[in-house]
């Protein structure tokens, strides 16, 4: 959407070896690639962009360069030789390599050296959320995408339904979880747990308007978009000291270590303490609203232009 206000863009999915016929025939008449993750479907459209004179541009997203022996994750974990060594051309061959936090620039440059690189974080609307409660409710939510039975683990929900009894005034509520996982989940829950599917933006812009807190206790995230959504309608974040999170919430939150429980709790009631001071929350709403599309789109149009 941003590319297609300035520039004129043809959009392909490189999914399975036939597209690349397809992608090769694009490339040839285009004059920037713009890649998403430094996979090897990156690799293969840098090659091209190069055999064909044209300039490329890869957004290094976060799993492309990320390894986490713990939970398996990552395709420096379980990508193949020849996904490594397509990932590592892509990063070190494409014109502008574009990781989305500085934690990623420093993993991005452990796997390779591109000619230039900048970190362009990315974003929501500046006015995603126009309104919130003066009074919120007894609410602590998480959200996430969770599909697959790993995803429980890679997105801190099973410690998220251990906490919930620890505070059995607050609801506890979950929300993005596929219909297969929510039967899983639903085996532990609590009196004050809620688990929900996915949820509409206007339903989720309510929910993070009535919550006071704000959880995501992932073993790893490459940014944390949600986080930044729940905070510009002032909830008090709380995240794990994992991935780009305790960059993208800065002192405007509250960080935990990721598994521990006890660590958790606490950090649950001192958000909840700070959720009651009125400039705190002001700062996490101020904090919400630094990373914006806006200001994505004015560096993204600002670096294809040049090249």
């Amino acid at each position: 959407e941003i590319l297609s206000k300035h520039f004129d863009v043809d959009e392909i999915s490189v999914r399975k070896a036939r597209d690349v016929f397809g992608l090769t025939k694009k490339i040839k008449n285009t004059d920037v690639v713009f890649i998403w993750f430094a996979g090897k479907h990156a690799g293969i459209s840098v090659f091209l962009a190069k055999l064909f004179g044209k300039k490329s541009v890869v957004v290094v997203g976060g799993y492309d360069v990320a390894s986490v022996p713990e939970i398996k994750y990552g395709l420096w974990q379980w990508g193949s030789i020849w996904d490594k060594f397509l990932c590592k051309y892509a990063i070190s061959h494409t014109d502008f390599a574009l990781p989305v936090s500085k934690i990623h620039k420093k993993e991005m440059l452990k796997r390779a050296k591109p000619k230039k690189w900048k970190v362009i974080y990315n974003g929501i609307p500046h006015n995603f959320c126009a309104k919130t409660k003066i009074e919120k409710d007894n609410l602590i939510i998480t959200a996430a995408y969770v599909n697959r039975d790993e995803r429980i683990k890679i997105k801190g929900i099973d410690s998220f339904l251990k906490i919930a009894h620890f505070f059995p005034k607050y609801t506890f509520m979950v929300i993005g979880i596929e219909r297969r996982i929510k039967k899983i989940l639903d085996k532990e829950k609590t009196d004050n747990l809620e688990i929900y599917e996915a949820a509409e933006q206007s339903e989720l812009k309510d929910l993070y308007a009535s919550a006071k807190v704000y959880c995501q206790l992932s073993a790893y995230e490459s940014f944390g978009i949600a986080v930044v959504e729940a905070m510009q309608c002032g909830c008090i974040p709380v995240v794990t000291n994992r991935g780009a999170l305790p960059e993208v919430v800065g002192d405007a939150g509250v960080i935990v270590e990721y598994g521990n429980i006890k660590s958790i709790v606490e950090g649950i009631k001192k958000a909840l303490e700070l959720s009651k001071k009125k400039e705190f929350v002001e700062k996490v709403i101020e904090r919400g609203r630094y990373f914006t599309l806006e200001k994505r789109e004015r560096e993204l149009i600002k670096i294809i232009t040049k090249i």
